[in-house]
């Protein structure tokens, strides 16, 4: 009999440890903070942590839903930002041109833009002259002239 009551009860704390694991996941999906995703689901960052380690698929699916987290408030921040965009905020203008656009970049920023430009320029270039050099692919309308 106590054999069974012991049996029941690791199933009913692996049935409630599915449920926390999973409400834990959902969180982390909306705001992939941990620490927010620990306080609204009720699960202690001491019992994250070595769920963490003891489970190898929880660790996994912590980090699919950090993604995709981290992709869900990176909507809502771009969603935001074209709000206020529209409405004519200056900061949010200034902010977007400021880092989307090539003729506002300023400092660092400009450079390494130029920099990736002329690298994928010359490799551009490079592709070129190798296609010329040893044409390995022909054009389909070039088939019949071979």
């Amino acid at each position: 009999m106590e054999r069974y009551n012991n049996e029941k009860k690791q199933e009913t704390i692996r049935n409630r440890q599915v449920k926390d694991k999973a409400a834990f996941l959902d969180y982390l999906r909306k705001d992939p903070g941990i620490s927010i995703a620990c306080l609204r689901s009720g699960v202690s960052r001491q019992t994250y942590y070595r769920w963490l380690g003891e489970d190898p698929e929880f660790a996994k699916n912590v980090e699919t839903a950090i993604r995709e987290g981290n992709r869900f408030m990176n909507d809502i921040a771009n969603s935001t930002l074209l709000n206020m965009i529209k409405e004519k905020n200056f900061q949010a203008v200034k902010y977007r041109l400021g880092n989307c656009h090539e003729d506002y970049l300023s400092g660092e920023k400009r450079r390494d833009y130029l920099e990736k430009k002329d690298r994928t320029d010359a490799l551009k270039e490079f592709i070129k002259t190798m296609m010329e050099r040893f044409p390995l692919f022909k054009k389909k309308s070039d088939k019949g002239n071979v």
